[in-house]
């Protein structure tokens, strides 16, 4: 994603935003892709947040989807349901740039 090139450093070795719109990109379309499949998937929550900005260590972006109620238990349909909710990200990346991020690993 990222191009780590000299060129994409200033004097002092910070790293400029050299290839940020396209980072920016395709994490919006990866956390869109979760929003989509779970809006479709039977049992899924609302989606009620989503964000491409960088939170911590790991994050790139997120979306949040809250329950409207306490389960406990899942049925079948509803479990496969949020496992493709999961995968979204990954067939976003895969549909809109032919090829996934290390971001769905």
């Amino acid at each position: 994603m990222f191009p780590f090139r000299p060129e994409s450093f200033d004097e002092d070795g910070n790293q400029l935003a050299v290839g940020l719109q396209h980072f920016c990109e395709t994490v919006a379309y990866h956390e869109i892709g979760h929003a989509l499949v779970g809006a479709l998937m039977p049992g899924n929550s609302k989606v009620s947040k989503i964000s491409i900005v960088p939170r911590g260590l790991g994050a790139l972006g997120y979306t949040l989807q809250m329950p409207e109620v306490d389960r406990f238990l899942l049925l079948e349909d509803e479990l496969r349901g949020q496992l493709a909710t999961l995968l979204g990200g990954r067939s976003a990346e895969e549909i809109i740039f032919s090829k996934v991020s290390t971001g769905c690993t």
